[in-house]
């Protein structure tokens, strides 16, 4: 019997149970990665403003990490087809690590933008073994609402409980130390990674065979499928929507309402808290009611939202709008990573995820950069207009064009009939 799926039973195990058998080897690394990654982000703006730079400058600092994420995307996927989950994902730990530390006494803005195009490359490795370790083990019964679970704990991690120790460490600690903190953080990750994943073969639903780069390139093939072209095209979408979201209402507080930064940080904080919220439930739709049922109300969720942000006149208004971006994420909480699971060959799991991943990488690095290039040539208020449209088209696209991925096993089949 399989240990996670209960294969050579009539019954599959509950979605409790293979959850718990994923707690050391998959969630618990993940939440370590996360909160180290999630200190970056209020951290990483006030060290490149240290050396002079410009805004603009700044703001590449912080997204370069997004290019060295998109670029060893495709790699990351060969190396996870070429060696273990373990060993990918120790590496890519140890690359966090190594990229994370140095800031410690990085003296020169070229530096920290190197730096965080290595760390971009560790970060692709070990989100793409985590996906991928999560597509091996698990049942698709039971995947929406283990990755919504992955999900939700990348976002408590990363968005809110990294940036809280942030605001604590920072009451008697330096700017520099911080990041030392952060760097300790991955290496525990590394260190939970290497011994918590002792025994990866056996989490395994089947036998993947580990293939050869060239064998894994041929995933190409699959993408020129009519189905898996528009679901890529609707992850692309997705990862832009969500990426808009998070720089239009800054954007929108700053220079439209003109709210200080502590307004803005609140009605942020709003969506952030109401968006972890509500994983639970997109897993749980994912899986009895089907992927479309998560993925297409979380599109028109946020579209809808960004018509909010478009006519909001007062902060009031904008904070209810953040709140239905962040209730519009939260109901997607792991439906690209799920939607991209199911439509992997089980034999090039890794090479088609890692692809997979490039191109939402696309959309979101594209969803950061446009709400600013929309402020300048059209305005924020009709830039918000565009970015709803983007939205709700994402979900037409998905809903008209995309399979359903979500089949039930004979055992459920009955039960529920």
């Amino acid at each position: 019997m399989h240990p996670l799926t209960g294969a050579g039973t009539d019954q599959p195990i509950s979605i409790a149970t293979a959850i718990r058998r994923l707690l050391v080897p998959l969630y618990l690394p993940a939440f370590f990665f996360f909160v180290g990654v999630g200190m970056l982000v209020p951290t990483l703006p006030l060290l490149l403003a240290e050396f002079g730079v410009s805004y603009t400058a700044i703001a590449v600092g912080v997204a370069v990490v997004s290019v060295g994420t998109i670029l060893f995307n495709l790699p990351a996927g060969v190396l996870l087809g070429r060696f273990s989950n373990r060993v990918v994902t120790t590496v890519g730990a140890l690359v966090m690590l190594a990229t994370t530390l140095p800031l410690v006494v990085a003296d020169e803005f070229t530096q920290v933008l190197l730096l965080r195009l290595v760390f971009g490359c560790g970060l692709s490795m070990v989100f793409l073994s985590r996906v991928t370790l999560l597509g091996e083990a698990v049942d698709v019964e039971h995947r929406g609402r283990a990755t919504a679970v992955l999900g939700g704990t990348m976002r408590i991690s990363r968005f809110f409980l990294g940036p809280a120790l942030v605001g604590l460490f920072g009451a008697f600690l330096d700017l520099r130390a911080l990041f030392a903190v952060a760097a300790a953080f991955q290496a525990v990750a590394a260190v939970a990674s290497w011994f918590g994943q002792r025994g990866e073969e056996e989490l395994r639903r089947t036998e993947t065979p580990r293939t050869n780069v060239f064998q894994g390139l041929d995933v190409a093939r699959v993408y020129l499928q009519p189905r898996v072209a528009i679901a890529s095209a609707g992850a692309f979408l997705g990862q832009f929507t969500r990426a808009a979201r998070l720089a239009i209402i800054p954007f929108f507080g700053a220079f439209v309402l003109d709210l200080d930064a502590s307004a803005i940080g609140y009605i942020t904080a709003v969506g952030g808290a109401l968006d972890m919220v509500f994983f639970p439930l997109a897993g749980w739709m994912m899986d009895r009611l089907g992927r479309k049922f998560c993925s297409v109300p979380s599109f028109t969720v946020m579209g809808l939202g960004m018509f909010l942000v478009a006519v909001s006149d007062t902060w009031m208004l904008l904070l209810i709008a953040s709140a239905v971006l962040g209730i519009g994420n939260g109901l997607g909480s792991g439906a690209l990573m799920t939607l991209g699971v199911d439509h992997s060959p089980p034999d090039r799991i890794s090479e088609f995820l890692g692809a997979w991943r490039a191109i939402g990488e696309v959309g979101e690095l594209s969803g950061s950069v446009l709400p600013g290039q929309f402020g300048d040539s059209v305005g924020f208020e009709n830039g918000s207009m565009i970015l709803g449209a983007i939205g709700l088209f994402g979900g037409l696209l998905i809903l008209l064009f995309v399979p359903e991925t979500l089949k039930k096993s004979p055992a459920r089949v009955q039960k529920s009939a």
